[in-house]
């Protein structure tokens, strides 16, 4: 796994300014950290499950990013009654707070819930509780697409089944009125929203399966763990070509975007799924008989 300080020598040797003469530290950063958001959304290859997210009782949208998706309880504390969870708000000046409550049983902290997903986060919180619980947010910063949600109910975990928007504007928001478990949920990322049905009548814990941008690598021994190999071999090439987009070499510009479009393609190709499923499974059969 690359260091920041592997990337940017990569990046170096490839614009030829090992010297350090034409860009800083500062600027190859920069293009390292948008090279990795560019692999990111080429490859799909960050990808996070949330567990121990909240479908809000009564809510029907929630915030795809920059609102925060649950609280991960780590330590439940004791001598709990009616504790009070105070969650800061976003920086912005556009932005909405979240919001939460406890669950408490025998006076431990058993589930949080929240009451509001906020909007406008883009760093993580601080979540306080009174006396020694211990939460961690989270959040959807960074987060670009949903793969899937699945809810705890009972003992059991069901996977939610998945429409188009202009399927789920049509059929699923026809009843406005119907409260119960939740069972399909749908995107609208023009608007930063996903959308579930029916509304939940009770806050409910589920897994969200995202994509995600990679988090920003700032100093030079940091470790890149999010973009692994082999995706991270095609970041230098897109860097160098932002580095000479900067110094308006766009001829050696676009040889490394071919370069790096190029990598992209072979990676993909080369990358197989090696796992065989059951053929013997009700699934399968289903599959065929289609």
């Amino acid at each position: 796994m690359p260091q920041l300080s592997d990337y940017t020598t990569a990046v170096q040797e490839l614009v030829h300014d090992s010297a350090s003469i034409d860009f800083s530290a500062a600027e190859l950063t920069g293009f390292v950290n948008n090279a990795r958001n560019r692999a990111a959304l080429d490859f799909h290859c960050v990808r996070n499950l949330f567990a121990n997210c909240s479908l809000i009782a009564g809510q029907e949208s929630y915030p795809i990013q920059s609102g925060i998706y649950g609280l991960f309880l780590v330590l439940g504390g004791s001598g709990y009654i009616s504790p009070t969870i105070t969650i800061s708000p976003p920086g912005g000046p556009l932005g909405a707070p979240a919001t939460a409550v406890a669950v408490v049983s025998n006076g431990v902290i058993t589930q949080i819930n929240m009451t509001a997903s906020g909007l406008g986060y883009t760093v993580q919180p601080t979540v306080t509780i009174t006396d020694v619980a211990v939460v961690i947010p989270v959040t959807g910063i960074g987060t670009f697409d949903l793969n899937s949600i699945s809810v705890l109910w009972g003992l059991q975990r069901y996977t939610m089944g998945w429409l188009p928007w202009t399927m789920f504007q049509a059929f699923c928001r026809a009843n406005p009125s119907l409260r119960r478990q939740p069972a399909v949920w749908s995107l609208f990322a023009e608007q930063n929203l996903f959308f579930v049905y029916p509304i939940p009548d009770q806050a409910y814990v589920a897994d969200f399966d995202v994509l995600s941008l990679p988090s920003p690598l700032s100093q030079p021994t940091d470790i890149d763990l999010q973009v692994l190999a082999p995706h991270n071999d095609a970041v230098p090439y897109y860097a160098a070509h932002l580095a000479l987009l900067k110094l308006q070499n766009f001829d050696q510009a676009d040889y490394y975007e071919k370069k790096y479009e190029k990598r992209v393609g072979e990676i993909i190709r080369t990358k197989q799924d090696r796992r065989i499923m059951n053929i013997y499974r009700n699934a399968w059969r289903r599959i065929n008989r289609w």
